[in-house]
Parts: C-alpha cells; structure tokens; sequence
C-alpha cells in the first residue's frame, strides 16, 4: 500500500501544502509582528487559525509515518533500503510533535501559541519545512536532482577542507596587507 503511486501522490500533495501553509503562516506572523512594534496600540490579532491548521498537519503526518511503520515492521523500518529517510521522517515528526505538545500547554495555560516564546519552539518549526526533502525522493523524475544532491552530500569533507585552506590564506593576505 505504501508503495503505490497514489499513496506516494498523497504524500507529496500533502508535503507541498504544508510546506506552502508555512510560507503563509510566516509571512503573516512577520507582517503582525512589523505592524505590532509600528503601532504598539494595534491589538494582536490571534492566530489559534494558524495553530490548528498546523497542528493538523502535524498529525497526519505522525498517522503518515505510523502507516509507514506498520507497513514495513517495526525493526526493518529502519533495516531498510531507505532507513535514512526513515530516521529523517521520525526526527521531524518528533519535533512536530513537540510543537503541538507546547501548543496544547499554551493553549491550556491560556497564553496564545508557543511560537512567539520559545525560540526552541520557532527552530522545531523550520526542521517542518524538512520534509520537502522527501519529495525528490519520492518523486522519480528527480532522479538527476537526486545524484547532484547525493555528490554534493559526498564532497562535503573536501569542501569543508577547501573552505580552511582558502579561509587560512585569506587571513594570512589579510594580516600581511594590513
């Protein structure tokens, strides 16, 4: 089931939405928080519409990812061919969940979200956006996008070699032309 073309077209309608719901919601917290601190007497509107949308989300893809599991077993989840992805998926389905935990006290405690008061909060957001990894995987007509992906991933231990070389030699003409 897991492997059919329809599940796998869910999967990735449902990652691109997401993905698009977070741009919004961003884009909307930054302009009330602009529009806040230009006029401090404005009322802050609410934004528990953001929060349920998002926690939705949240959790259709834990039921995602238990489907997922169930699926292919509880150990060979991550036996498999695809273990990475699959640790992948199960680290930002946890930080999702976190954020809806903390949302649920906040919303209990009677405070608005947890997104403005935890900065700890703001990042588990973003490893949301993560998921839109999972489309190139996915998704097959990627797959040139996948091996430039896969040998960037490769020549990261040269790279990071290359940027202190280059970062020695800047800072040595830095110190001898100053």
């Amino acid at each position: 089931f897991v492997q059919s073309g329809y599940y796998q077209a869910f999967s990735v309608v449902l990652i691109l939405a997401n993905t698009i719901f977070i741009g919004i919601q961003t884009q909307t917290t930054a302009a009330m928080q602009l529009a806040q601190q230009e006029h401090p007497q404005a009322l802050h509107k609410d934004q528990t519409g953001f929060m349920i949308v998002a926690n939705i989300f949240n959790v259709v893809f834990l039921l995602e990812l238990l489907v997922n599991w169930a699926a292919h077993g509880l150990l060979n989840f991550f036996r498999s061919e695809d273990r990475n992805w699959n640790l992948l998926d199960v680290i930002v389905v946890t930080t999702g969940m976190i954020d809806f935990v903390g949302d649920m006290i906040f919303l209990a405690t009677g405070h608005q979200s947890s997104g403005g008061n935890f900065s700890i909060l703001r990042v588990l957001r973003v490893c949301r956006v993560v998921r839109l990894i999972r489309v190139i995987r996915v998704m097959r007509f990627f797959r040139e996008l996948r091996m430039m992906i896969y040998s960037l991933l490769g020549s990261l231990k040269s790279l990071l070699w290359v940027t202190l070389v280059l970062s020695t030699v800047l800072y040595l003409f830095g110190i001898s032309f100053t």
